[in-house]
């Protein structure tokens, strides 16, 4: 109870310790431990490994447990201090290993029924399991192995850390594939964490994250799974990469998207247009990469020292076990399509219509009623650059094509436009038939093909061409939806709220793992024999409440309420000091007053199979 109030109010060491001599001082004796070290003792060490690195020329120094004392760098031979993991000059390994057995254990039924029973539906793609890429893995395993293994979706990018400084921090975080797409998109596992002001050293970051997975892919996690009354030694394998641009190209080794064959997928060379790299529209299309390919340019890079079509040097993902260098990277589905290409184009849309048009988008925009599930309500074209990437994603996939039809007078941008919106929903569907997927890959040729002609080479961005690649991740790995990097970004959010000071960042955030991790395992352990109201405290604690969220029995009031009127009063009988509130939440069902214009979440079925809402 103590950790989860802990966690769930962002307590820094200095907060927990007082809280924990709080409860000492209630109990009138040491009930729990109270120093910052004995407090740090409760949770395992083993599982992070320091990593040091010289900061004058960032050569490998090696871990922590190594070197206990102040060294001399092999490379330039200044002083690195290895004794003090506070200064600025290391990155952290996390074993993974516990966190998979939890989440493995507690999808137990889920995870078997992928492993054992699950058959692929010829022609349908409905998750991952069902891409192309995933079906091959799984063939290649012992038989042995096809019981007992488990993959990972792995991802890193930079969070800033402090407003007034360039520090940020870049870890590396795993999704388990084999639990059930709910628990997938909010159990992130940090794996990996790197800290300071400028980006991770990839050849030294990944390299010890490679070194790691391997371990696990070869050995298997340290405890073996208890699944459905069998203990099965789970091997683990990273099979997907999903990240942004920016990060993709030195983690495979690859120029940046702004230079000659920039493509991570093909060797697209480019062309420069107005100072800027455009990827033109070629017929025949350029010849993709392959992982055998790259390993030979990455040879040559590496003994001559120059660019071998795009490749810079060989990535340590090379020695990743399983690992396809070219295929297991995915196209960013939040950063390049919603937040980049349909960004750009709807920019594009709005400068063809006028002030008038662009003010009844709004008033339509600020009408719509829509179910609390799209997660963010819209905001009209007025705030448009404050947009988040779920707004763009709501704009593209359900709003823009109605609301623009009843403006633009363009039928070919228009056309052009539900291009896009047509591909990606399919892309983006949960039951998508090769019939579909080859239409959409039609659909995302033609809109890319097209694009110069309506808006000129400029609009021919790295963003726009990685389109073209789209269909073919989703064949391999199932739809978008199951490798964005939308729980990633989540995790980020969650992993800097560890953060209460510049000292020793890497540790507090490794105290905060360890804690999540301890947490996780109490849970499991205790849940089953505890009382009924320390279950409740936790379920309830664990997401504190907002500002206008008020809890009363089992009952969450949203909004601040306002004063009853008298007929409301009379009507029930109440006191006077009673409140309205159009929104509650009670037994995680969203109830709302028909007064809640902002939102609508009922509909009806007609007896001719179309809907309407009431």
């Amino acid at each position: 109870m103590l950790l989860k109030f802990s966690i769930a109010n962002t307590l820094s060491m200095t907060g927990i310790s007082n809280l924990f001599k709080l409860i000492n001082l209630v109990c009138g004796s040491a009930v729990v431990p109270q120093t910052r070290y004995k407090i740090d003792k409760l949770f395992d060490d083993d599982i992070i490994t320091l990593h040091g690195v010289c900061p004058a020329c960032t050569n490998y120094i090696g871990t922590f447990q190594d070197f206990n004392y102040v060294v001399n760098c092999a490379n330039c031979d200044k002083p690195v201090n290895m004794s003090n993991p506070s200064s600025q000059c290391y990155f952290a390994i996390f074993d993974p290993s516990n966190a998979i057995q939890d989440y493995i254990e507690t999808n137990e039924n889920y995870y078997d029924y992928v492993v054992k029973e699950r058959e692929h539906e010829k022609n349908h793609i409905k998750d991952i399991y069902d891409g192309v890429l995933y079906r091959k893995f799984v063939q290649s395993l012992k038989d042995s192995d096809r019981h007992s293994y488990a993959t990972v979706i792995f991802n890193t990018d930079g969070a800033p850390v402090f407003e007034s400084s360039t520090y940020s921090i870049w870890p590396i975080y795993l999704i388990l594939n084999e639990i059930p797409i709910q628990s997938r998109m909010k159990s992130a596992i940090t794996a990996g964490l790197w800290f300071g002001k400028d980006k991770p050293i990839m050849s030294v970051f990944l390299d010890a994250f490679v070194n790691m997975i391997n371990d696990l892919s070869t050995v298997g996690v340290g405890i073996p799974c208890m699944i459905k009354n069998e203990r099965r030694n789970l091997k683990i394998f990273a099979l997907v990469a999903s990240v942004d641009t920016v990060a993709r190209a030195p983690m495979n080794g690859s120029s940046q998207f702004n230079a000659r064959y920039g493509c991570d997928w093909c060797t697209h060379k480019g062309q420069y247009f107005q100072g800027s790299m455009r990827y033109p529209f070629r017929i025949p299309l350029p010849k993709n990469r392959d992982h055998d390919t790259t390993i030979k340019h990455a040879a040559e890079a590496v003994e001559t020292g120059k660019r071998v079509f795009g490749i810079v040097t060989a990535s340590p993902l090379l020695n990743l076990k399983k690992f396809d260098i070219i295929e297991g990277f995915t196209p960013d589905y939040m950063h390049c399509y919603v937040a980049g290409v349909a960004k750009q184009f709807t920019t594009y849309i709005l400068r063809h219509l006028r002030k008038a048009d662009i003010q009844y988008i709004n008033q339509l925009l600020e009408a719509i009623r829509a179910p609390h599930q799209i997660g963010r309500l819209t905001r009209s074209l007025k705030n448009r650059k404050y947009w988040k990437a779920r707004e763009y994603e709501n704009w593209l996939l359900y709003y823009s094509i109605p609301v623009l039809s009843a403006v633009l007078d363009n039928a070919r941008i228009l056309k052009h436009w539900a291009l896009l919106v047509d591909a990606l929903h399919i892309c983006l569907g949960t039951n998508i038939t090769y019939t579909e997927l080859n239409r959409a890959n039609e659909m995302l040729h033609e809109f890319v093909s097209k694009a110069e002609d309506l808006y000129s080479l400029t609009s021919l961005t790295y963003n726009v061409h990685q389109l073209l690649h789209l269909p073919t991740s989703v064949y391999n790995w199932g739809p978008l939806y199951s490798h964005s990097t939308y729980p990633f970004e989540s995790a980020n959010c969650k992993l800097l709220q560890a953060i209460h000071c510049a000292k020793g960042v890497i540790l507090q955030i490794a105290r905060y793992d360890k804690i999540q991790r301890a947490i996780q395992m109490l849970s499991n352990s205790i849940y089953p024999t505890c009382h009924e109201s320390v279950v409740q405290y936790c379920e309830n604690v664990k997401t504190p409440l907002g500002k206008n969220i008020y809890k009363i029995s089992s009952i969450n009031y949203l909004g601040k309420g306002k004063s009853a009127n008298n007929e409301t009063l009379e009507k029930f009988g109440i006191s006077k000091d009673a409140r309205v509130f159009h929104k509650i939440i009670y037994k995680g069902c969203l109830f709302m007053t028909s007064k809640k214009k902002k939102m609508l979440d009922h509909a009806i079925t007609l007896h001719n199979l179309t809907l309407g809402n009431t």
